[in-house]
């Protein structure tokens, strides 16, 4: 099972162009290879992820990442992630017809319906699709009210580096990472981050 994201960047024409161009590479350096990404519009863009089951973990990465670019105006990113098969060898994706390509695609275009939700997920199950909803609104909910220092502290944790290593790359001591970590309810996102993926691997297997 693979999956698919359609995104784009809320509040880029606040950005400076420096940092624009910054964070557009940070979300292409995310996804190497097998995985792909391909910007259009300017600050929008669509992913294909190679294991449907890592594209929570994508997601947050990216997410975490746009929002410590926040200033006078809080930067993060709409995303709809389908999952599903892709049958053929993919060329251009924006141009790709298969169903799980325009699944993404439909799925993104219902934000404009759904307030201030930046999150949509399905796969087509119905049942499914009912976990990976309430998955998506506690994502917005805990991914909503924290900040740019925050973000940068959980980025770098789920990218593996430790606590110390952390304080060290933002000048603070580890106690004032740790509640950071603590305020942004990591132990939270990291629960949501395992229930996706263990999830996915069930559809994917058919169970």
């Amino acid at each position: 099972m693979q999956a698919v994201i359609t995104a784009d960047i809320v509040n880029s024409t606040k950005l400076k162009p420096k940092d624009f161009k910054g964070l557009v590479n940070d979300i292409e350096n995310m996804f190497e290879a097998p995985n792909r990404v391909e910007f259009y519009r300017g600050d929008s863009f669509q992913a294909l992820i190679a294991e449907g089951a890592d594209a929570y973990r994508l997601m947050l990465l990216a997410r975490l990442k746009a929002i410590t670019y926040s200033a006078k105006e809080r930067t993060d990113i709409r995303m709809g992630i389908s999952l599903g098969t892709v049958n053929t060898e993919t060329g251009h994706l924006g141009s790709n017809l298969e169903e799980i390509f325009i699944s993404s695609g439909r799925t993104f275009e219902k934000f404009g319906k759904q307030g201030s939700q930046l999150l949509l997920i399905n796969c087509g199950e119905e049942a499914a699709d009912f976990s990976y909803g309430l998955i998506a609104r506690y994502t917005d909910s805990l991914l909503g009210r924290i900040s740019a220092k925050q973000a940068f502290a959980m980025y770098h944790l789920l990218s593996g580096k430790s606590q110390k290593e952390i304080a060290a790359l933002l000048e603070k001591s580890e106690p004032t990472i740790s509640e950071h970590i603590k305020k942004a309810r990591f132990d939270e996102l990291k629960n949501l981050l395992d229930d996706f993926e263990n999830l996915t691997k069930r559809i994917a297997h058919g169970k």
